[in-house]
């Protein structure tokens, strides 16, 4: 072996350092997942195809079968098959685009979002604690005039 010079690996490095550290790299990008990138655990959460498919065939059923009868015009011509399978095709996949985008868009909030002072509060608790915020105002107020009435 020449002097300076080193043995490369399989991969093409020269030293283990480099090896070590595209490894490291590698398996700590493993470890780090963003809060989105998990999926729900409970397999009944909703995200099936099932209800999407199944509403949609109903759909493209329906368009298809009103296209069928309505195209034919009159009891002297016969079924329009062929625009009766278009309709069909096109509220089939229109449908099922649609509901799908719907079934994955919907996501459950997280309890801690419901507590708080923000506007996740609800509304009926607002409005009792405005009215104690009022007739504690309006005590204060009337101990601070010596307890006489004001006229308005």
């Amino acid at each position: 072996m020449m002097p300076g010079s080193q043995k490369k690996s399989k991969l093409g490095f020269k030293n283990s350092t480099v090896r070590r550290n595209l490894w490291r790299a590698s398996n700590n990008q493993a470890k780090d997942q963003t809060v989105g990138s998990e999926e729900p655990q409970n397999p009944k959460s909703g995200n099936s195809i099932k209800f999407p498919l199944s509403f949609s065939f109903a759909m493209g059923a329906v368009a298809g079968l009103v296209t069928l009868v309505v195209s034919a015009g009159g009891t002297i011509h016969g079924l329009r098959w062929d625009l009766g399978g278009i309709a069909f095709g096109i509220a089939f996949i229109a449908t099922l685009l649609v509901s799908s985008l719907l079934v994955m868009g919907h996501k459950e909030n997280p309890a801690s979002l419901s507590e708080g002072s923000g506007v996740n509060r609800k509304s009926s608790d607002r409005l009792a604690a405005a009215r104690k915020d009022a007739a504690e105002a309006a005590k204060t107020e009337e101990q601070a005039d010596g307890g006489e009435p004001t006229a308005s």
